[in-house]
C-alpha cells in the first residue's frame, strides 16, 4: 500500500573537524528494499542540492547495505547553515509510477568539543552484515564504518582487527581506510575502513578501536551463490557391485548437503548400504552392493539455510545436480504366486476337490532360467512322482522375460504331499516359491520320509530336516489354515546316539543345538559342529494327546515308518599352511612355498598349485595347472597313495572331485602328497602372476582352527522330571580344572544371549524386596525357586570370549503339570427360563484329569449336592427333579399335588464331569456351581476348584394402564404403569418395552379407495425400562391408530396391552391422482379420477370440488389454481371418483352427471372450445391443493377461408404473406388450424393453367386475438423456388380434422425483387458483304433470365489470329421496352479479311448492371461469304384475327432465293416484305410456317398458336 510507506532521517550534530551522522528510518520496509539519495537544503536561496559522492576526496559518505547513514566529515560552520533531507524511491514491477517519499529536512549543529575527554556512543555492541560476494565483479567494495562522537580531530587514532587479530600496518592493498589514518601527524576524526573482499575467508568478525578501546564490532558475512554437479550423469553397475557417486559443489557456505533417491530423502541411518560423505567441496553417495531397490535417479541437494531476508542474513540458497543408477546382472525375482496362501489341506479318505489343483509360480527374469522342481527338498522324488501321473508341469514364456511354471497335481496318497517348490535358477542367482500340500486321512495316520545319511565339517553347521505326512506340527503357527478344519497336530521328538554311546540323548543338548524354531519347526540345527556330534539323528512324531482322547470309529495310527533316522558324520574340513607374502618379485629371487593342510585328515585329499600370469604383453590373463616337474615337485605324506582311506571312493564321492576340478595326474598319482613350489627366476621369467594353492578332501576345501572343552558326565544332566511349582537345584562343571580353565555360566533356553544370562544369587535387601525366582552361584549351580511351564530349557555354558572355543550343555527339565481349573469365560451365567444350557469346565495339565461337579442351588435348599459322574441322591439333592424355589417351599394344594414333568428342570454331568448340563431351567437352579480337578500331580491331593453363579430370569407381566392423554395432528400421548412384581430379585425385571402400532383402514371405499402402503404395517419403536410415557410422532393427521406395548427382558416378551387413538385432521396435502377429461359429444365432458395418496389425505375424503371453464387460444397453458367467488358458479361437488360436465342425451351420462351437485353439472358446453378442469379434494378440515386437466370438445369443417391475405416482397428477394385466421361465427368451432398456402407465376393465373401450382402447408397454432396478431409466412427462391422479377398470384386455404376452407379471394399479387441477369443464348456471327463486316445475332433473354427490366446488351469482340497485334473491342446494343423481336442482331464493321475473331455478349437489367457474358464463339472474316439466315425460329402464342411479323433477315450470297412456305390450308392474309419477312395480316389458323431455299439447309422456322379469350374466367377457382 503506497500510503502506509513512511520515511524520516535522525541526525545526530557533531564537533567542529568531526563527524555528524544522519540514519535513515523507513516503515514498513527495511530501508535496503529502497532507493535513496541525500540532498541538502539552503535557507539562504530556498534550493536543493544533491549531495556529492566522491571516495577519492569524500566530504560525504553513504554506507548502505545495512547501515543507511550519510556521514557529513571534517565538519565545519558551512555544513550548518544547511538542512538536510533524503528522498527514497520503491519501484513496483508492472505499475507506471513508482513510490516516492521524502523526508523532513532536519538541520545540524557544531557541538563544543571536550578537551578533558572523548565520548563514544555505539548504538550497538556488534553489527551482523551479509554480502553476496562474486569473483571479479566491479564495484565489489565494503565500507565498514567506525566514528566517535564529540571527537575533534587529534584527539585520538582508530585501530582495525579481525577475529582478535590486529590487522597489520601499514594495510595491506586489500584494506583502505576512508580517511588517511594519519595525515601530517594530525589522526582522522573517522577511522571507517574500505574492504576488497577476494573470498570466504575475508568473513569475520571486524573490530573498531580509537585510542585502544573498543567502539564497533562488524560481523561480516560473505556468500557466494550454490551450484552442484554429477559426472558422469548416467551409471550401469553390475548386481552386488560398491557404487560412488561424487557431488561437486561450488559455492559457500553450505549449511547441508541432502542426497534423494527417486523424489525420496535418503540418510545415512535408514539402510546400511548407504553412506553419505561431506568433505567441503565434494558430497560422496556410496552404495554397498548394489541391488533391485537401487536403481533410479540420485540427486544431490546442497542447501544454505539463510533468513527470511534483510541485509543481516545471509539468504536461502540450493541448487541439484542428479545421476540416473541402472543396475545388471538381476537374477530372477518371483512376481505372483496362484494360490496365494502356503499351505493348501485335502482330505485323503474321500471325494475332496482339494486334493487336486494347480500351482502357478510366474518369475521375471532378464535371463532365461532354469527351472527346478521340488518335492520335500527332493528333485528326485519329484521326477518319480511326475512319471507316474501325479504331477504334470506345462512353462509358458511371456515378452522373453516372463517366465510362468503350472504345476498341476493329483494327490491320492500320503507320499504325495510335502512342500512342492518351483525355484528359477540363473548364473545371477535364483527364485523360488512353494506351497504345503497337507494331506490328512480319518483316522489320523502319520508317515515320516526317510533321512538320508550325511557327513559334516567340524565347525561347521548342518540340518536335518523330518518330514511328517498326515499332520501339522504344534509349533506351527499357519494362519491361513485357521478357517479350515484343523487338521491333526503332532509333537516331533529328536534324539541322538552318539558313536560309542549306548544311550541316547534327548536333543537339544547344548546351544549349539536347536529343535524348536516356529519358523522351521521340523528342523534340527547343529552349528558349529564338533567331532562328537556324530553318530545317529532320529525323529519320531506324536499325535497330541487331545487328539488321542477324540472319540473316532478308528484308533490313531502310527504306521510302521513314522520315525526316521540318519547317519551324520562330522569329519574335519582343511587348514591350509599360510603362503608367503611375496611382493614385487626381483630377478635374483626365487618363488617356493608349500601347499598342504596343517591339520590331521583322515580321509584321501589333494593338493596343487594353480597359476594365473599378470603379463603386460596386451593378451587376456591365461589360468593354468602347474605339473612341470622343474616348478612343483609332490611329496607324500603319511605314506601317500598307498596308506589313503577308500571311503570317499566307496561312498561314491568320487565324482565330487572331477566336479571341484581336481587334474586328471593329480587325482591319479599324488594323493596325499603335498605340493612344493620352487621357482628360480632367471631361469622361468614368465612366471609372474598369482600362484594358488588348492587342497580338497570329499568334504571340504578350508578348515578352522578350534579350542576344545567337556563337561562332566551327568553335570548338568541332560533331562530330569520336576513337578510344576515346586524347587530345583542343578550343578554345572568342567572335567578340566587347572589353570586358565574357564568358568561356567548359565542361561535361560538353549542359546548364548547377554539378555537371558541368569542373575547371580544375592541376599534380599533388609526392606523385604524379593530375590528372583531363578539365579545361580559362581560354582556353577542353577537354583530355580519354583520351577514353572515355561521352564523348558537351560544352558550352561564357558565363559570365553572368543566364540569359536565356546562349549556348553541344556539341561531340559521334564515338567510334570498338575490339574489346575481354566477360568471360565465369565463368573455369572444368565439364563432364560425353560431354556437349556452347557457350562464346559476345562483343566490344563498332565494327563488323566479327573474333573467333577458340585453344585449349591435354591431347588436343593442351597445344600452341597454332588453331581458327578457318580451322583449321590439325598433328600437335598435331586437334580433330576427341581422344582422352582417358590413351588417347593409352598404349603398349598396346588403345590402339595405333583407337578406336569414340563416344569422339573434336570442338573446333569456329561463327558465324564466335563461338560455341566441344565435342561429346562427355572428358578430352582439358581445358585452357586464348582468344578474340581484333580490328577496324579496335584499337590497332596488337593483338587482345583473355580466357581460360576447361575442367575434364571422369567417373562414379564402385562403392564397397567395403558392409554392416551393428549394428541395432536401428527402425534398421541400414551402412558402407562410398570408390570406388577417386576423386580431383579423375582427374575422379571423389564429390561425394555417395544411399542408397536398400525394404521387402521378407513371405513369409506366409495371416496377412499386405493389404501396406502402403511395401512395395516406394524411399526415398532423400543423404549426403556424406565420410561412410563412416550408421545408417538409422525402420525398421519386424521388417522385412526391402535397402540400395542409389551415389556421386555431377557425371558421374552410379557402379555401386550393395547389401546386406540384418532388424530386431528388437516386439509389434504395432495391432489388426485390421474385426473382424466374426455369430450362426451360436442356439449359435455367426462371427468373421472383417483383419490389422493393415503398418505397426504390428512383425513377422510369426503367430497371433491369440480370446476370447468373455458380457455382462450393464447391461455392454453392456464395456471391451475383453487376454486374462488369468481368462478363459483361454475364449481360443482361430486362424491365419487367420476363425473360428466354438460349435456348429452345419453341417459347412463345423465345419471353421472346428477350425482355432482350444482348448476354446471348440466350446462351445455360450446362445441370446438378448449376448457380446463380443476378438481380439488375435500376432508373435514378443509379443501386440497387442485389438479387440472385441459380438454377440447370436438370440431366442425371451417366454412370460411382465411380473410385479408396480403404479400410484400423484400430486398433479399424474399415473400412475406400474411393474412388473419378465419372469422368466427356463431355454433361452429372455433381456434385450431393448419393453413395452406398456394402461389404460382402471375402469368400462369391469367390463363388458369395451374401446372405450375405450388402448395405449403403451416404449422396449426392457438390464435385467440385475430384482430391484432396476423398469421405470416416467408417464402426464398432457393427453397421455395421463386424466380427474380416474377410476379406470383397467392391464396390461403384453413383446415382441420373436419375438412379444409375455400380459397381465399381475392388472390394476393406481388412480384420478387430483380437480380444479376443470365448471358443470352444461342449466339451467332456470320459473314456478310465483302469479308469486312459480319453480323451478331442472340436470343433475347427471357424473364426467367433477365432477373429484371432489360435495357441493352453488351457485345464484345476480339481479334486473336491475323491481326497486326490483338484487339479488342465492344459494342452496346439498346433494347426498348417496346421491343417484340425474339432476337437483336449488331452489323460489325472494319473486320479484316482472314483474321480470326471471338465474340460473346452480355444482358443489361435496369438497376443491376451487367450481367456475365456468354460462351466465346469464334468467327473467321471472308471475302466470299456463303448465304446464312440470322433469323432464329421461333414458337407463337397469338390471338385470333391478330397481326403478326415472321421475320427471315439473311445475309451473303442468293438471298434473293429465299421462299416461305405456309401451311397449306391456311387462309391468313400474308404479305412478304422487300426485307423478306412475311406479315400475316389476320392469323386465322395456327401452324408451321418456314423461310429458307428449297432443299438448302439454311432455313428458320416459327409455330403459331391461336388463343381462345371469348371467356374471362379468374386465375383461381372457388369451391
Amino acid at each position: 500500500n503506497p500510503s502506509s510507506v513512511e520515511a524520516r532521517l535522525e541526525c545526530v550534530s557533531g564537533p567542529a573537524s568531526g563527524t555528524a551522522v544522519c540514519s535513515l528510518v523507513t516503515q514498513p520496509l527495511p530501508p535496503e528494499e529502497f532507493s535513496v539519495t541525500y540532498y541538502r537544503w539552503s535557507f539562504s536561496y530556498s534550493q536543493e542540492e544533491r549531495l556529492p559522492f566522491s571516495p577519492d576526496s569524500p566530504k560525504y559518505a553513504a554506507f548502505d547495505k545495512g547501515f543507511n547513514r550519510l556521514h557529513i566529515l571534517n565538519l565545519s560552520l558551512e555544513d550548518a547553515r544547511y538542512s538536510y533531507f533524503a528522498r527514497v524511491t520503491l519501484a513496483l514491477p508492472g505499475e507506471v509510477a513508482a513510490i516516492v517519499k521524502r523526508t523532513h529536512h532536519l538541520p545540524i549543529q557544531l557541538l563544543q568539543a571536550s578537551s578533558s575527554s572523548v565520548e563514544w556512543r555505539p548504538q550497538q555492541s556488534r553489527v551482523v552484515v551479509a554480502r553476496r560476494f562474486v569473483a571479479g565483479e566491479e564495484g565489489g567494495d565494503i565500507l565498514l564504518p567506525c566514528y566517535v562522537t564529540n571527537a575533534a580531530a587529534g584527539m585520538g587514532r582508530y585501530s582495525w582487527s579481525k577475529d582478535g587479530l590486529p590487522l597489520a600496518q601499514p594495510l595491506s592493498p586489500k584494506y583502505s581506510m576512508l580517511l588517511p589514518m594519519e595525515s601530517d601527524g594530525l589522526s582522522s576524526s573517522d577511522g571507517s575502513l574500505r574492504l576488497r573482499p577476494d573470498g570466504q575467508r575475508d568473513s569475520g568478525v571486524y573490530s573498531c578501536s580509537f585510542n585502544g578501546r573498543l567502539v564497533h564490532e562488524i560481523e561480516l558475512k560473505l556468500y557466494s551463490p550454490l551450484s552442484a554437479s554429477i559426472r558422469p550423469a548416467s551409471l550401469s553397475v553390475d548386481l552386488g557391485a560398491n557404487i560412488s557417486i561424487g557431488c561437486e559443489i561450488r559455492g559457500w557456505p553450505v549449511d547441508r548437503v541432502r542426497w534423494l533417491h527417486n523424489g525420496r530423502q535418503l540418510s545415512a541411518e535408514s539402510s546400511a548400504s548407504r553412506q553419505q560423505r561431506w568433505n567441503g567441496s565434494w558430497s560422496t553417495l556410496t552404495i554397498s552392493g548394489a541391488g533391485r531397490g537401487h536403481p533410479g535417479v540420485y540427486q544431490c541437494l546442497p542447501e544454505r539455510t539463510g533468513g527470511q531476508g534483510g541485509a543481516s542474513q545471509v539468504p536461502f540458497d540450493s541448487a541439484q545436480a542428479s545421476a540416473l543408477l541402472t543396475v545388471d546382472k538381476l537374477p530372477p525375482v518371483l512376481i505372483r504366486k496362484i494360490p496365494g496362501q502356503s499351505s493348501i489341506m485335502m482330505q485323503l479318505n474321500g471325494s475332496d476337490p482339494r486334493a487336486s489343483g494347480t500351482v502357478t509360480c510366474v518369475f521375471d527374469s532378464p535371463q532365461r532360467p532354469t527351472v527346478e522342481l521340488l518335492l520335500d527338498g527332493s528333485q528326485k522324488l519329484f521326477g518319480d512322482f511326475e512319471s507316474s501321473g501325479v504331477f504334470r508341469v506345462t512353462r509358458r514364456t511371456y515378452s522373453n522375460r516372463v517366465l510362468e511354471v503350472k504345476v498341476t497335481y493329483r494327490v491320492t496318497q500320503l507320499e504325495h504331499t510335502g512342500t512342492l517348490s518351483v525355484d528359477a535358477v540363473t548364473s545371477f542367482g535364483k527364485s523360488g516359491c512353494s506351497t504345503y500340500l497337507l494331506g490328512i486321512t480319518e483316522p489320523p495316520r502319520l508317515e515320516v520320509r526317510p533321512l538320508a545319511d550325511m557327513h559334516a565339517l567340524v565347525d561347521g553347521s548342518f540340518v536335518i530336516d523330518c518330514h511328517v505326512l498326515g499332520g501339522l506340527n504344534s509349533l506351527s503357527v499357519d494362519s491361513e489354515l485357521a478357517g479350515q478344519d484343523r487338521p491333526p497336530t503332532y509333537r516331533l521328538s529328536w534324539q541322538l546316539l552318539a558313536d560309542g554311546s549306548r544311550q541316547p540323548l534327548r536333543l537339544p543338548k547344548d546351544h549349539r543345538t536347536q529343535v524348536d524354531s516356529r519358523a522351521r519347526p521340523n528342523r534340527l540345527l547343529v552349528t558349529r559342529a564338533e567331532p562328537v556330534d556324530s553318530g545317529v539323528y532320529s525323529c519320531t512324531p506324536t499325535l497330541d494327546p487331545i487328539l488321542m482322547q477324540q472319540p473316532h470309529q478308528d484308533s490313531p495310527v502310527l504306521q510302521p515308518g513314522s520315525s526316521a533316522s540318519a547317519r551324520v558324520k562330522v569329519v574335519p574340513g582343511i587348514r591350509a599352511k599360510e603362503l608367503n607374502r611375496q611382493g614385487d618379485l626381483d630377478t635374483e629371487m626365487s618363488i617356493s612355498d608349500t601347499c598342504r593342510p596343517v591339520n590331521q585328515q583322515t580321509d584321501v585329499w589333494y593338493a596343487w598349485w594353480e597359476f594365473v600370469n599378470s603379463s603386460s604383453d596386451g593378451r587376456p590373463p591365461r589360468k593354468q595347472i602347474l605339473l612341470d616337474p622343474r616348478v612343483v615337485k609332490y611329496l607324500a605324506i603319511d605314506g601317500g597313495s598307498q596308506h589313503a582311506d577308500t571311503t570317499c571312493q566307496s561312498s561314491g564321492l568320487a565324482d565330487r572331485f572331477f566336479k571341484i576340478g581336481v587334474p586328471e595326474e593329480v587325482r591319479r598319482k599324488w594323493a596325499r602328497h603335498e605340493a612344493n613350489l620352487d621357482i628360480r627366476l632367471p631361469y622361468n621369467l614368465h612366471y609372474q602372476g598369482v600362484f594358488t594353492c588348492r587342497i580338497v578332501n570329499c568334504y571340504d576345501q578350508v578348515a578352522l582352527s578350534r579350542r576344545e572343552y567337556s563337561f562332566k558326565p551327568g553335570s548338568p544332566p541332560n533331562s530330569r522330571e520336576v513337578v510344576v511349582g515346586s524347587p530345583l537345584t542343578v550343578h554345572c562343571a568342567l572335567t578340566q580344572s587347572e589353570p586358565g580353565t574357564p568358568a561356567v555360566i548359565w542361561y535361560l533356553g538353549n542359546a548364548v544371549h547377554r539378555d537371558r544370562r541368569v542373575p547371580i544369587y544375592s541376599k534380599a535387601p533388609a526392606s523385604g524386596s524379593s530375590s528372583s525366582r531363578i539365579y545361580q552361584f559362581p560354582n556353577g549351580t542353577l537354583h530355580i525357586v519354583r520351577i514353572e511351564r515355561e521352564d523348558s530349557s537351560f544352558l550352561c555354558a564357558t565363559d570365553v570370549s572368543n566364540r569359536r572355543h565356546l562349549r556348553s550343555a541344556t539341561f531340559n527339565p521334564n515338567i510334570l503339570v498338575p490339574a489346575v481349573v481354566k477360568p471360565f469365560p465369565t463368573n455369572r451365567l444368565v439364563l432364560i427360563a425353560g431354556s437349556n444350557d452347557t457350562v464346559s469346565c476345562e483343566a490344563d495339565g498332565d494327563k488323566p484329569i479327573k474333573i467333577e461337579w458340585i453344585g449349591f442351588y435354591e431347588g436343593g435348599g442351597n445344600a452341597e449336592c454332588r453331581l458327578g459322574p457318580e451322583v449321590i441322591t439325598t433328600e437335598n439333592c435331586r437334580p433330576d427333579r427341581i422344582l422352582p424355589a417358590s413351588a417347593s417351599a409352598s404349603t398349598s394344594a396346588i403345590a402339595s399335588a405333583p407337578a406336569p414333568v414340563s416344569r422339573y428342570a434336570s442338573i446333569s454331568v456329561a463327558d465324564e464331569g466335563a461338560r455341566l448340563v441344565l435342561t429346562n431351567v427355572n428358578r430352582g437352579v439358581r445358585g452357586r456351581f464348582d468344578c474340581l480337578a484333580r490328577n496324579r500331580h496335584s499337590p497332596d491331593g488337593r483338587p482345583s476348584s473355580r466357581s460360576i453363579e447361575v442367575h434364571v430370569v422369567e417373562r414379564p407381566g402385562q403392564v397397567g394402564s395403558f392409554g392416551h392423554t393428549g394428541r395432536g395432528h401428527d402425534w398421541v400421548m400414551l402412558q402407562w404403569e410398570p408390570p406388577p412384581q417386576a423386580s431383579p430379585s423375582a427374575g422379571n425385571d423389564v429390561a425394555s418395552y417395544r411399542l408397536e402400532y398400525r394404521l387402521l383402514p378407513e371405513p369409506d371405499k366409495g371416496v377412499n379407495s386405493v389404501e396406502s402402503n402403511l395401512t395395516g404395517t406394524t411399526l415398532k419403536t423400543q423404549l426403556p425400562a424406565e420410561d412410563k410415557s412416550y408421545r408417538v410422532e409422525g402420525l398421519r393427521p386424521g388417522g385412526s391408530y391402535e397402540f400395542s406395548l409389551v415389556a421386555e427382558n431377557k425371558a421374552g416378551s410379557g402379555p401386550p396391552a393395547t389401546c386406540h387413538a384418532e388424530t386431528w385432521a388437516r386439509p389434504p396435502s395432495g391432489p388426485a391422482r390421474h385426473l382424466t377429461v374426455r369430450p362426451l359429444g360436442t356439449a359435455a365432458l367426462r371427468v373421472a379420477w383417483e383419490p389422493p395418496e393415503a398418505a397426504v389425505r390428512n383425513g377422510r375424503i369426503i367430497d371433491y370440488s369440480l370446476a370447468v371453464r373455458p380457455l382462450p387460444a393464447p391461455d392454453r397453458e392456464a395456471e391451475c389454481i383453487a376454486a374462488s367467488a369468481d368462478v363459483a358458479d361454475s364449481t360443482v361437488r361430486c362424491p365419487g371418483p367420476a363425473a360428466v360436465v354438460g349435456q348429452i342425451a345419453d341417459n347412463s351420462s345423465a345419471a353421472a352427471a346428477a350425482a355432482c351437485h350444482g348448476a354446471a353439472a348440466a350446462t351445455a358446453l360450446q362445441a370446438g372450445t378448449v376448457y380446463q378442469v380443476r378438481l380439488a379434494p375435500l376432508n373435514s378440515a378443509g379443501a386440497g391443493p387442485p389438479v387440472c386437466a385441459v380438454a377440447r370438445t370436438p370440431e366442425t369443417t371451417p366454412s370460411s377461408p382465411p380473410a385479408s391475405v396480403r404479400c410484400e416482397s423484400s430486398p433479399d428477394g424474399r415473400l412475406l404473406v400474411t393474412w388473419l385466421p378465419p372469422p368466427a361465427k356463431p355454433g361452429t368451432n372455433d381456434g385450431e388450424f393448419e393453413y395452406q398456402v398456394l402461389f404460382m407465376p402471375a402469368e400462369d393465373a391469367a390463363v388458369e393453367n395451374e401446372s405450375r401450382l405450388i402448395e405449403i402447408s403451416v404449422l396449426r397454432g392457438l390464435h385467440p386475438d385475430r384482430e391484432q396478431r396476423r398469421l405470416q409466412m416467408e417464402l426464398g427462391r432457393q427453397t421455395e423456388g421463386l424466380q427474380a422479377y416474377t410476379s406470383y398470384s397467392f391464396a390461403v386455404t384453413a383446415s382441420n380434422a373436419k375438412g379444409r376452407s375455400p380459397r381465399s379471394r381475392p388472390p394476393a399479387v406481388c412480384r420478387t425483387d430483380p437480380a444479376r441477369p443470365s448471358p443470352p443464348e444461342d449466339l451467332r456471327v456470320v459473314a456478310a458483304d465483302n469479308g469486312r463486316v459480319a453480323v451478331a445475332a442472340w436470343r433475347v433473354c427471357p424473364p426467367q433470365r433477365a432477373n429484371g427490366r432489360l435495357i441493352g446488351y453488351r457485345l464484345k469482340y476480339t481479334c486473336f489470329s491475323g491481326c497486326n497485334g490483338a484487339s479488342s473491342s465492344s459494342v452496346y446494343v439498346d433494347h426498348p421496352a417496346t421491343a417484340w423481336s425474339h432476337y437483336e442482331h449488331r452489323r460489325i464493321e472494319g473486320l479484316r479479311p482472314g483474321s480470326q475473331y471471338s465474340f460473346c455478349v452480355s444482358a443489361i437489367v435496369e438497376s443491376i448492371g451487367e450481367g456475365d457474358c456468354s460462351p466465346d464463339v469464334r468467327f473467321v472474316a471472308v471475302e466470299t461469304p456463303q448465304l446464312s439466315i440470322v433469323s432464329y425460329s421461333h414458337h407463337f402464342k397469338v390471338p385470333n384475327g391478330s397481326s403478326l411479323m415472321l421475320d427471315c433477315y439473311a445475309v451473303g450470297r442468293d438471298r434473293d432465293r429465299l421462299q416461305w412456305t405456309h401451311p397449306v390450308l391456311d387462309k391468313s392474309p400474308t404479305v412478304k416484305l422487300q426485307n423478306g419477312s412475311a406479315l400475316i395480316r389476320k392469323v386465322l389458323m395456327g401452324g408451321l410456317h418456314t423461310c429458307g431455299i428449297p432443299g438448302g439447309p439454311e432455313k428458320v422456322e416459327y409455330t403459331v398458336e391461336l388463343l381462345d379469350l371469348h371467356t374471362n374466367r379468374e386465375f383461381f377457382k372457388t369451391d
